[in-house]
C-alpha cells in the first residue's frame, strides 16, 4: 500500500507539471528568410519567472522525495512510518488544493511574487515620472504663454504712446526769469 501511495503521488505531480502553462522559449530559431523578433522585456521576465518557479518546485520536490525515501525504507519494519507517510500525503494534498498546486505560504514570498512586485513598482515609477514630466511641460507652456502675453502688452503700450510732448521750464534765480520750451519726441524712432 505504501508503495502504491508513493507511485500515485509521483504520477500526480508529473501530470500537474504537464498541465501547467509553459513560458515562451528564451531563443527561437528562425528559418532563413523568415521574419523574427526579439523577446520583449515582459516576455523575458516571464521566462525568468517560469524558470525560477521550476527550480523552486524541483528543490522542494527533492527535499520531500528524500524524506519519503527514508520513511519508505523504514515502512516495512515500522508501522508508525506507514502512518506518517499517509498523513504526509494527506497534508500535501491539502496544501496543493490551491491554484494548480501552488503552495499557500503566509509571510514568505516566492521569487515569482518578488519579481512581480518589482515589475509593478517599476511600472508605477515610470508612470509617476511621466506624470511629473507632463506637469513640468504644462508649467513650461503656461510660462511661455505668460511671456507672450507680457510681450503683447508691452507692444500695445509702445503702440499707444507713439509720441510724447515734453514741457521744460528752466528758472534762473539771478534774473528772476525762466525759459519755457515744448519738445515733441517720436517714441518709435527714439526710445530715450
Amino acid at each position: 500500500d505504501a508503495l502504491a501511495l508513493l507511485v500515485a503521488a509521483e504520477l500526480k505531480k508529473e501530470l500537474r507539471k504537464e498541465l501547467l502553462p509553459t513560458a515562451p522559449p528564451e531563443e527561437v530559431e528562425v528559418p532563413e528568410g523568415a521574419l523574427g523578433r526579439p523577446l520583449t522585456e515582459l516576455e523575458q521576465l516571464q521566462v525568468e519567472a517560469a524558470s525560477s518557479d521550476d527550480e523552486e518546485a524541483e528543490e522542494e520536490e527533492e527535499a520531500n522525495r528524500g524524506r519519503r525515501e527514508v520513511r519508505a525504507r523504514a515502512a516495512p519494519t515500522d508501522p508508525n512510518a506507514i502512518a506518517l507517510l499517509e498523513e504526509e500525503e494527506r497534508e500535501e494534498g491539502e496544501e496543493e488544493e490551491g491554484a494548480l498546486g501552488k503552495l499557500k505560504k503566509t509571510g514568505k514570498k516566492s521569487r515569482m511574487q518578488r519579481n512581480k512586485e518589482a515589475r509593478r513598482k517599476a511600472v508605477e515609477a515610470e508612470a509617476e515620472e511621466r506624470r511629473r514630466l507632463k506637469a513640468q511641460r504644462r508649467e513650461l507652456q503656461s510660462l511661455k504663454d505668460v511671456t507672450a502675453q507680457l510681450e503683447e502688452e508691452e507692444a500695445e503700450k509702445v503702440g499707444t504712446f507713439t509720441a510724447a510732448c515734453v514741457y521744460v521750464c528752466v528758472y534762473f534765480p539771478d534774473t528772476y526769469t525762466s525759459v519755457h520750451n515744448h519738445y515733441s519726441v517720436d517714441l518709435l524712432q527714439d526710445p530715450r
